[in-house]
């Protein structure tokens, strides 16, 4: 709580963000590794394309990828 009350700063309440709250190790998704993997991608991409309002060219910056690159992994996974 007190590492939240710092990071929250000026702010009348303290968020979510501020908790930085893990999952427990069991609650992982079972399967494979590149099972893993994917599901993880899939995360990030879906969570990047929110961050940038569907922006898929600054998705793309902030995942580190080519534009091209953003394209293909939105098809493989089936987020079009």
């Amino acid at each position: 709580m007190q590492r939240a009350t710092v990071l929250c700063g000026a702010r009348p309440l303290i968020e979510v963000d501020d908790l930085e709250l893990r999952t427990p190790r069991t609650a992982l998704p079972m399967g494979t590794l590149s099972e893993q993997v994917e599901a993880l991608e899939r995360r990030l991409i879906i969570d990047a394309l929110a961050d940038t309002h569907d922006n898929r060219t600054h998705a793309a910056q902030q995942l580190g990828l080519s534009r091209q690159g953003l394209l293909k992994k939105i098809g493989r996974y089936g987020l079009a």
